[in-house]
């Protein structure tokens, strides 16, 4: 955490605090959260092993795809359309 300076890190915990006292939970809030990415890559370069470094990038990849089929879920649901097509 120290590589991202205190700026950065006392504006990603301003943000935060800010998030959690005005966000209603909806579809957005995964995009409301994009401007904290120094702190996954602060967790991305905690360690200099390269073993770490993979499983950090695979989690990411897996959680990103997890997110874009519960959004396309969410956007079936809306719609009234059953998913898988």
């Amino acid at each position: 955490m120290r590589k991202i300076g205190l700026e950065l890190r006392v504006w990603c915990a301003m943000y935060l605090v800010y998030l959690l006292a005005v966000l209603h939970p909806q579809s957005s809030t995964f995009r409301m959260l994009l401007p904290l990415f120094p702190l996954a890559l602060a967790a991305a370069l905690i360690s200099v092993s390269r073993a770490y470094r993979w499983s950090v990038l695979v989690m990411f990849l897996v959680l990103q795809l997890v997110w874009v089929v519960w959004l396309w879920q969410f956007a079936a649901i809306s719609t009234g359309q059953a998913w898988p097509p």
